[in-house]
């Protein structure tokens, strides 16, 4: 675990994105921090809904929040309300381990792990990741691919691209500071969802 990482050196009090699919915006994702750099708390919440004609066909709210001290993970809360149906993610350290209870029951794993939330950017060199959506522990590949000029407002930056393969599939851009930029991933019913910064540190 990276116990250097500053999450108030890189991002400030928060990251922001807007969130789109097929080109049109469906909502927001929003991490922020709070506390010291070796004792801090990041919470993160985001709130989708794609419209139909006169109805919302897809409405997703997500609410997590973690604890971190001296770089690692000491807990984590997750509450998801996906068209209605509940869900929740909770996981507590002890002993050098992390105890997590999720939709698909309970389970354990050795520190240190990240949840899915992809704001630190020493994940990268994991194999293995809490998804935040299900408690469950996925297995998974991230490799560098190519790199992106992304934009920001009047601004535009160069980004590199990591893959998540495996359990877990998605794409998520760092930038040369090794701050989370971007992200893209398939939806349910195959659509393309692309999160886009809405302000970036100099």
């Amino acid at each position: 675990m990276d116990s250097t990482l500053n999450p108030f050196e890189l991002y400030g009090g928060c990251i922001a994105f807007s969130v789109f699919r097929k080109g049109k915006k469906i909502g927001s994702h929003k991490v922020s921090f709070k506390g010291e750099p070796e004792n801090f708390t990041v919470k993160a919440e985001c709130h989708l809904a794609v419209n139909l004609l006169f109805f919302t066909a897809y409405k997703f709210q997500y609410l997590s929040c973690s604890q971190w001290s001296e770089g690692g993970l000491n807990s984590l809360d997750v509450s998801t309300n996906i068209n209605g149906i509940k869900s929740s993610v909770k996981a507590r350290s002890q002993n050098n381990e992390l105890s997590i209870t999720g939709k698909n029951g309970e389970s354990r794993v050795k520190l240190p792990i990240f949840p899915t939330d992809h704001w630190h950017f020493g994940v990268v060199d994991k194999n293995v990741v809490i998804n935040t959506l299900t408690g469950d522990l996925d297995k998974v590949v991230i490799l560098p691919k190519d790199q992106k000029i992304l934009t920001c407002g009047n601004h535009s930056f160069l980004a590199q691209r990591y893959a998540y393969t495996g359990d877990f599939k998605t794409d998520v851009w760092y930038d040369k500071k090794k701050r989370w930029v971007g992200m893209q991933f398939e939806g349910s019913d195959g659509s393309v969802v692309d999160y886009k910064l809405r302000e970036r540190r100099s």
